[in-house]
């Protein structure tokens, strides 16, 4: 089982230079620990149209055993925040 801190020690081994930085900003947001059987990964991407100013890519990993909890949590959102009319992948 990782425990803590441990789980960010093996992102640091990827060769891009841009990952510590990246560790540095997602550490204090607290994730929880993905350790379910199953792990689901979603991606999105927009900003291909030709008016777009930004592309982005965005992508998702749940862990199966709580994905319940996490949609649930994302119908929440989506009824919070979309009201004007506006579009979320996931």
């Amino acid at each position: 089982m990782i425990i803590g801190d441990e789980r960010w020690d093996a992102v640091r081994q990827l060769p891009f230079r841009w990952t510590e930085a990246l560790i540095g900003k997602l550490r204090p947001l607290d994730f929880p620990l993905l350790d379910g059987p199953t792990l689901i990964v979603y991606s999105d991407y927009s900003g291909d149209t030709r008016g777009s100013r930004f592309e982005t890519i965005s992508l998702l990993v749940i862990d199966s055993a709580r994905a319940a909890l996490w949609d649930a949590m994302r119908s929440e959102a989506r009824l919070l925040f979309l009201m004007d009319g506006r579009r979320m992948g996931f």
